[in-house]
């Protein structure tokens, strides 16, 4: 079966064993797979709906992509490695040498907002709480960039969490009770394959956070925010993670029935 419409990548038997070839070498094709997921991801998900089109489903079931990529959870992380290698690109293109070679520390940079982003790029900052003037941030005198060829997903994930979840200093003074904020609980409704279903997204909690974060900014003095963001985003993976896992298991118990149909990888 091929699908295809107008110039986009053809949905087909000769693009699965594309992938196939890739992964049978893919210390040396990780940017290459990256980059082919996300196109695909591009041409077929609908931010809108928060799915992909008919076409793309079709073919992951009819072509056994979930025994190439190993769950929707993995091709997840292909395509978003591949977005961030899109976005220093076309966004920082003098940086573009400087990325990880990685699957999962490319991931970890498609999680960085784009200031974010910037600022690993250029050096290793840290602040004392996420409304603090740029003025008084702390980096190191000789650049030291948080993204590098060297750098870990573990690297860039643990400076993501301290820089929107900064520990409070003894010293400061902002500590008596002022305001409470709570977010959707359907931040973490999913559908079988893991996806968002709720009202608010994990894209829109990050951006919710950080409007709230650029209106108090001029209260610093005054207020300090504690975000729980990281904390939630993590409570999200931990759920998709399990979703997924029952998609594997449902999928496994379903395969005896499907023998000879042709289908998936000999």
């Amino acid at each position: 079966m091929v699908i295809t419409i107008g110039n986009l990548l053809p949905l087909d038997a000769e693009l699965k064993e594309q992938f196939q070839q890739l992964f049978r070498a893919v210390k040396r094709n990780t940017i290459a797979l990256a980059k082919q997921a996300f196109q695909i991801h591009s041409e077929h998900y609908s931010r809108t709906n928060r799915s992909y089109d008919k076409d793309f489903e079709v073919w992951w079931e009819s072509q056994g992509l979930e025994q190439v990529f190993g769950s929707r959870g993995n091709w997840t992380k292909w395509y978003r490695a591949g977005e961030a290698i899109e976005k220093v690109h076309t966004q920082f293109g003098k940086y573009a040498n400087k990325l990880p070679t990685t699957r999962d520390a490319l991931y970890e940079i498609a999680l960085l907002q784009p200031h974010e982003l910037r600022l690993c790029l250029e050096n290793r900052y840290t602040r004392s709480s996420v409304t603090q003037p740029e003025a008084e941030w702390k980096r190191p005198r000789r650049s030291q960039p948080v993204i590098n060829p060297a750098a870990t997903a573990s690297s860039i994930r643990s400076w993501r969490k301290n820089w929107r979840e900064p520990r409070q200093p003894r010293t400061d003074k902002r500590t008596l009770p002022f305001i409470t904020i709570q977010i959707h609980r359907s931040l973490y409704d999913l559908d079988k394959f893991g996806q968002p279903t709720g009202l608010i997204a994990p894209g829109q909690a990050v951006e919710i956070n950080q409007k709230i974060i650029d209106l108090l900014k001029p209260l610093d003095a005054f207020v300090r925010i504690d975000s729980k963001l990281e904390h939630l985003l993590e409570g999200y993976d931990k759920r998709r993670a399990v979703a997924e896992k029952w998609m594997e298991k449902a999928e496994k118990r379903r395969r005896p029935s499907r023998k000879g149909t042709g289908k998936g990888i000999a």
